[in-house]
């Protein structure tokens, strides 16, 4: 059972939840909270720019790929035991969201949204890494669209169920919420299989500047570079200040927000299923164009 457990896909579901959730605990419902608290929209933009934290992933991406923590290196691979430690810190992580208060303790409030961007990167690495070498039990397309499922889910499924909190106006439950959830998910890893992982024979930093300059001499990289540039501005710092938009034109009311998350939820679970059709179909170039 357990063995069958293992090779299955399904474990991508909840490794896109993992994925998703501090992303959320930092998108909306942390710019509403801020500013249910009497944060300025102004204060609140300076503080979302320290999600670009997340863009420069790349610079402990090669130590994340190398590293192996003592006991956990045995007990899951490299992979799953930086997913691991990732996890359980994100949990605690959110749990002190939920014992500080953003009128008398802002600074410590961005201290720890700077730790959880920096963990959840670390969380993202592991991961991407591990659906790649995962390809020996599923297919890489199945996993992106399984992965991608999750990922709604928790930001919009679980988000749902949060914007009912936010209801009561008891934003220390939401993190508890949340942090609950998070404390949940390390189970998945443990119990997901252990993978043939590529191991670097060069040192850490001799494998850095050797990746960086293959990168470079990459065709159209730097083309791909401001595409995905944009995208993760526009996606990563700029959300969280969505909430002072809908905050300035009235539509913060928790209500709204559920029902409007349960409706992102259903059009990217039927575009998951379109974009994972098209890319047997068609194969991945046709479907980005």
């Amino acid at each position: 059972m357990f063995e069958k457990l293992r090779k299955t896909q399904f474990n991508f579901v909840f490794f896109g939840i993992s994925a998703a959730m501090p992303s959320f605990a930092l998108g909306i419902p942390f710019g509403l909270w801020l500013l249910s608290a009497g944060v300025t929209k102004q204060t609140l933009g300076l503080v979302t720019v320290s999600s670009i934290i997340v863009a420069f992933n790349f610079l402990w991406s090669p130590f994340v790929n190398k590293i192996k923590l003592p006991i956990l290196y045995e007990l899951f691979g490299l992979r799953r035991s930086w997913i691991f430690v990732s996890q359980i810190l994100l949990g605690f992580l959110l749990l002190t969201l939920s014992v500080l208060d953003p009128q008398n303790d802002l600074l410590y409030v961005v201290l720890v949204a700077c730790l959880i961007y920096f963990f959840s990167s670390i969380q993202d690495i592991a991961l991407d890494a591990y659906r790649v070498e995962y390809d020996k039990f599923s297919k890489a397309e199945n996993l992106a669209t399984i992965y991608q499922i999750g990922y709604k889910v928790g930001a919009f499924l679980i988000g749902a169920q949060v914007y009912g909190i936010i209801g009561s106006d008891n934003w220390q439950v939401v993190y508890v919420y949340l942090a609950v959830l998070m404390f949940c998910l390390p189970l998945v890893t443990v119990l997901s299989s252990r993978v043939d992982e590529v191991e670097f024979k060069e040192s850490t930093s001799r494998h850095f500047l050797t990746a960086f300059k293959d990168l470079l001499q990459k065709n159209n990289i730097f083309i791909l570079l401001l595409l995905v540039g944009m995208y993760k501005i526009s996606d990563i710092v700029l959300g969280p200040m969505a909430a002072a938009l809908y905050d300035s034109v009235g539509l913060n009311n928790p209500a709204y927000l559920e029902q409007k998350s349960y409706y992102n939820f259903l059009a990217t679970f039927v575009g998951s299923g379109i974009a994972l059709w098209s890319i047997k179909s068609l194969k991945i170039e046709p479907t980005m164009f």
